[in-house]
C-alpha cells in the first residue's frame, strides 16, 4: 500500500477494531481448503494458539496489505488502529514491523527491508527481547502490549 497524499504523523490508516476478525485455532486451520490457508498465511496475524481471520475473506481490509519494515511508518495507537508514526509523503509505501503484532513462535520472515537497524530475520518471538519491548511497547497492538506486560510481571 502506498500513500496517495501526504499523511501527517498520527493519521489513522486502518481501524483494526472494525475488521470483524474472529480468532481461530490451528486445529481449525488444518480443516481449511488450500486457497483459504494461503490467505491466512499471507494476511493474518498469528499467535502460538491460532490466528485472527476476517469474517469475510473476500473483503480483506486494506491495512492487511501492509508490508513489513523494521522501521515502519505505521504502528498501533492507543485504540489499536493502524496509525502513521511519522509523516508519510505521497507515493511512499505504508509499512509496519510485523514484530508489533505476531507472537506465533513458528513465524519467520527473512527481512530485506534494508532499513537502518534491520533485524534480518523477523520471528514470532521478537517481542520476548527486552530491548525490542522497551523500544516498541507503546506502538504494539493492544494484545501484544498486554502479553508483554504479563511477561514482565511473570519474571
Amino acid at each position: 500500500m502506498f500513500a496517495v497524499r501526504h499523511l501527517k504523523k498520527g493519521t489513522i490508516v486502518g481501524h483494526t477494531e472494525k475488521f470483524g476478525d474472529t480468532f481461530h485455532t490451528w486445529a481449525e486451520y488444518a480443516k481449511l481448503d488450500k486457497v483459504t490457508k494461503r490467505q491466512v498465511d499471507k494476511f493474518c496475524a498469528s499467535t502460538e494458539h491460532g490466528f485472527w481471520y476476517p469474517d469475510d475473506i473476500n473483503h480483506i481490509p486494506p491495512a492487511y496489505h501492509l508490508n513489513h519494515c523494521c522501521r515502519g511508518n505505521v504502528a498501533f495507537d492507543a485504540e489499536d488502529n493502524f496509525t502513521t508514526i511519522k509523516s508519510v509523503s505521497a507515493g511512499e509505501e505504508l509499512c509496519f514491523d510485523y514484530g508489533l503484532i505476531i507472537t506465533n513462535p513458528a513465524f519467520m520472515l527473512e527481512c530485506k527491508c534494508g532499513s537502518p537497524g534491520c533485524r534480518g530475520t523477523i520471528t514470532g518471538n521478537d517481542w520476548k527481547d527486552p530491548e525490542f519491548r522497551k523500544k516498541n511497547l507503546h506502538i504494539m497492538s493492544l494484545d501484544m502490549r498486554k502479553l508483554c506486560l504479563q511477561h514482565e510481571d511473570g519474571k
